[in-house]
């Protein structure tokens, strides 16, 4: 029985610490909001922030190979075939008659 192994997916925490940075660095920036909307608003809207900037992040596509052109060897004409040449009649010489 074959057992499955648990991979992590890396894809999923790298978005979630993305997503905790990026609302950490606009809670950090907007203080002045936080004020007027108070805390439970004010977190909820950036999160959603947070989310909508992660949505155009795109981890870039891994490099496709160049294609190699396989180097074969020249194709070299093949001589023609030329016509056998005829055998000649051989001729057997008779002795004249005495």
């Amino acid at each position: 029985m074959a057992t499955k192994q648990i991979t992590d997916n890396k894809k999923a925490t790298s978005k979630k610490i993305l997503l905790l940075e990026i609302s950490l660095q606009i809670s950090k920036s907007v203080v002045a909001l936080r004020e007027k909307l108070g805390d439970k608003k004010f977190e909820k809207r950036v999160k959603k922030a947070a989310k909508i900037l992660i949505e155009g992040i795109k981890e870039p596509a891994p490099k496709k190979a160049a294609k190699t052109k396989l180097v074969s060897t020249p194709i070299l004409p093949t001589p023609s075939k030329k016509a056998a040449i005829p055998k000649k009649k051989v001729v057997k010489a008779v002795q004249a008659k005495k």
